[in-house]
């Protein structure tokens, strides 16, 4: 499970949430420039700006667990209980 805007609540909860954390520092700088690029050159086009986001990892995202192991293991043994599905 993922968030996106790296709440800060996001941090505390069981399992802490991973998401992506956008700069909006950055977002508002670009922004502002844009604007004023625009009022200063009225005729001027505006460009495609991106502000790269970052992923924050938190253990709601786990890394894989081998096959036949985990909480999840029995839903994929067979019939008989003879252990994981092969």
């Amino acid at each position: 499970m993922a968030g996106f805007d790296d709440l800060p609540e996001g941090a505390y909860l069981t399992p802490p949430l991973t998401t992506v954390r956008q700069d909006f520092t950055a977002v508002g700088r670009e922004g502002i420039a844009m604007l004023l690029r625009l009022i200063d050159e009225p005729g001027s086009s505006v460009a495609h700006v991106s502000v790269r986001p970052e992923l924050v990892v938190r253990a709601s995202t786990a890394a894989r667990r081998s096959p036949g192991t985990g909480a999840t293991a029995a839903l994929f043994s067979d019939a008989a209980g003879a252990g994981p599905a092969r």
